[in-house]
């Protein structure tokens, strides 16, 4: 196994000192219930970590063809090692934390996901996110993508973008997409009971910011993909949060990004660290790292914090399938859905 690379120094993001943007049951969707399902379902994954098949997701919605069938030593030896310490480390935290993502919520909640540093993934985090909370959470779900291009979102959910955040902004404001349903139609659907808008056109215009408040009428949730560039809107969609995710890598250079990023958001009182998760996630230059060692001693200073291992699907960079996923990566992202789901709970957001 070669060396992990280790880049110099993870270049800060220039988005922790960002300029203030202005502000400017559907029918046809799963019914909300039967989590008694979405949890058996997690069971079976997390405990037969089964092969992936040449299908789609479950629920017969049609993607990208499947990749092709091979063997994965590391998977093999990770699931061989896991079932070592019996089902149930692996099974009750997922169930406990899948209830805890279904929490009922009052309105629909924004979650935005934001970057500590350069690759840090937020995107792969931001669709992995979405994927699960619709099929968890069997209600609408929305992912949104701040930046201009994209290429990122619509590699990972293999649905090419149709229409940018200003047009579905036009549709609503013209009165042709009022309703849940009329809205849908303006957008990529990329699973059942997801919907994704890949990114708006001019980063200077706050048309995301804007469709995400309009977006709490029609969907459960909706997950924010901020990237780590500052763009006009930042600040907006910030303050507007209901939880806010600072993803970073488990890496030295990582840990002081995230560290750098905080108090950049609390000096600018952008966020409050009732509605921050930290998301470490496991990168190769950070694969030697103990990312529970680490999120503890992020969750010692009071702030919630998740690690998320390093996961051979994720890490190629195409399109998310939740099915391939294996049971460690599939039980720390039900934690962060809990996470994100409890702060927004908690604290802020307006409306």
């Amino acid at each position: 196994m070669s060396t992990p690379h280790r880049p110099e120094q993870a270049p800060e993001s220039p988005v922790w000192q960002p300029t203030a943007g202005t502000e400017g049951a559907p029918s046809g969707a799963t019914a909300p219930g039967a989590p008694l399902t979405a949890i058996e379902r997690l069971k079976q994954r997390a405990t037969a970590a089964p092969a992936p098949t040449a299908g789609g997701p479950s629920g017969g919605f049609a993607l990208a063809p499947a990749e092709p069938p091979g063997p994965q030593p590391l998977r093999i030896l990770r699931n061989a090692v896991a079932g070592m310490f019996g089902p149930d480390r692996i099974v009750r935290p997922v169930v406990e934390a899948v209830v805890r993502a279904q929490r009922p919520l009052t309105t629909g909640r924004r979650v935005v996901l934001l970057g500590a540093h350069p690759g840090a993934g937020v995107t792969t985090t931001a669709v992995t996110m979405t994927l699960l909370l619709a099929q968890i959470r069997r209600e609408r779900i929305a992912l949104v993508g701040a930046g201009t291009d994209p290429s990122p979102i619509a590699a990972r959910t293999g649905a090419p973008p149709r229409y940018s955040a200003e047009q579905v902004l036009a549709e609503v404001e013209a009165g042709r997409a009022i309703g849940s349903d009329q809205l849908v139609q303006v957008m990529d659907q990329i699973a059942p009971n997801a919907w994704s808008v890949a990114a708006q056109r001019d980063p200077g215009t706050p048309a995301t910011s804007r469709l995400t408040r309009v977006f709490a009428g029609s969907f459960g949730a909706t997950v924010v993909d901020a990237g780590s560039t500052a763009q006009g809107q930042t600040a907006a969609l910030l303050e507007s949060a209901h939880s806010v995710v600072l993803v970073g890598d488990g890496s030295r250079e990582g840990m002081n990004a995230i560290e750098v990023a905080f108090s950049h958001l609390a000096s600018a009182h952008l966020i409050q660290p009732e509605r921050l998760v930290v998301c470490l996630v496991q990168t190769r230059r950070s694969s030697r790292i103990d990312l529970t060692w680490e999120a503890g001693v992020v969750r010692k200073q009071g702030i919630r914090s998740v690690g998320v291992p390093w996961d051979p699907h994720l890490a190629q960079g195409r399109q998310v399938r939740t099915n391939f996923l294996a049971a460690p990566t599939l039980g720390a992202h039900a934690r962060l859905m809990a996470e994100a789901i409890d702060s927004s709970m908690t604290a802020g957001g307006r409306l």
